[in-house]
């Protein structure tokens, strides 16, 4: 919590019959705050006064402390005509000897009240109406922030001052009122209503000048009503929105993965017929075991697929195919040409793929050391 020294915020308080006077009614409260500077200089400051429990229990208990006892037996808390003690406006008011003093403080179920003991002087203040409302003048600490402005409470009361300019909802001193007295204080409350709704006008305003910030009021009401229902509305087509661009992107997560697997797919089926087609390119003479990686970096490259499978077709064997015996299951089989040969490779190498998992690669080396004889017949060459 962070405290702020000389702090003041002019308050208005009443005095009932008891004696006693509303010093503050509880509640928060837009006003000036008078903040010293560094320098030694004074800066007012827009501020929220916030009176409550807690503000008036705590300026209760340091009024009464042994310490500010025995500073108030000998100085009193005064009360002056005016307040001629706030630095920023003591220049209004020239006299500075006090009208009373301050001398009890009590915390009731509306607010802070004060027990106050006036001068002479002080007293016919008041019974002519000369001054009608106390203000209270106060050291606080800032709590925290409220839509752009500072918050304070109260913490420890200086002084108060008779004034007729109240500025917070309290009864004034002498409650005998004429009617235009009546009228003039429902006036200041209805100004003070106003301020809260970020309307200022002067204390001393006209009724027009009242009327016309009550139209005000009314247009600002309006405006609040159009800008909730556009505001509702905004927030219904930013859920509908939302809600579409979540499917859709549900819809491109699920293309994506498909997308991926086709590529995959595609993949493993190409790889598969690269193999296919230099199996049965090596089978049938066309290419040689030392050129099968040269073919196989052809056919790897997709935009020349077409074109490197359909050459490698089109190859006439280079190899001469000789009539090779082999024991297949027991039995004697003479294979004497290449179209023959070829045709046991590749029922060999289905069947060995059938056993093993289906590995292309894999089959084609068993059955290749299973009948060397018929691979050794595709390395001579022909005779011319």
């Amino acid at each position: 919590m962070k405290t702020v020294q000389a702090i003041a915020f002019i308050n208005e308080i009443s005095l009932s019959n008891d004696g006693w006077g509303m010093l503050a009614p509880f509640g928060d409260y837009p006003g000036k705050a008078i903040i010293k500077q560094q320098d030694g200089t004074y800066k007012k400051v827009n501020a929220i006064q916030r009176i409550d429990k807690q503000a008036a229990d705590g300026m209760v208990s340091q009024f009464k402390s042994l310490y500010q006892s025995v500073k108030r037996y000998l100085t009193g808390c005064p009360i002056f005509a005016g307040h001629g003690d706030v630095p920023t406006v003591a220049n209004e008011y020239p006299d500075k000897n006090p009208k009373g003093t301050i001398v009890d403080l009590e915390v009731r179920a509306d607010g802070l009240y004060c027990k106050p003991v006036f001068t002479n002087e002080g007293s016919d203040i008041i019974e002519n109406k000369k001054l009608r409302a106390f203000s209270g003048y106060w050291d606080a600490e800032e709590i925290g922030e409220y839509q752009g402005a500072k918050v304070y409470r109260p913490s420890k009361l200086i002084s108060a001052a008779l004034t007729n300019r109240p500025n917070l909802p309290v009864q004034l001193l002498n409650e005998k009122e004429t009617a235009n007295q009546k009228k003039e204080n429902t006036m200041l409350k209805i100004i003070e209503a106003l301020t809260g709704y970020g309307i200022t006008i002067a204390n001393e305003a006209t009724e027009e000048q009242v009327s016309e910030a009550l139209k005000s009021l009314g247009e600002k009401a309006k405006s609040a009503d159009t800008l909730a229902t556009e505001k509702a509305t905004l927030a219904n087509e930013k859920a509908r929105v939302d809600g579409e661009l979540a499917t859709a992107k549900n819809s491109i997560t699920t293309l994506t993965q498909q997308v991926e697997s086709g590529k995959t797919a595609f993949a493993n089926e190409r790889k598969l017929h690269i193999a296919n087609l230099i199996g049965v390119a090596l089978v049938t003479g066309k290419i040689t075991a030392a050129e099968k990686p040269l073919f196989e970096s052809r056919l790897a490259v997709e935009a020349n697929f077409a074109n490197e499978a359909q050459a490698v077709i089109a190859l006439q064997p280079k190899l001469k195919t000789e009539s090779v015996t082999l024991n297949l299951n027991g039995n004697q089989v003479s294979i004497a040409n290449a179209q023959e040969r070829r045709e046991v490779v590749e029922k060999l190498v289905k069947a060995e793929m059938a056993s093993n998992g289906g590995d292309y690669g894999k089959a084609w080396t068993t059955i290749q050391r299973a009948h060397p004889a018929l691979f050794e017949a595709m390395k001579k060459p022909a005779k011319l």
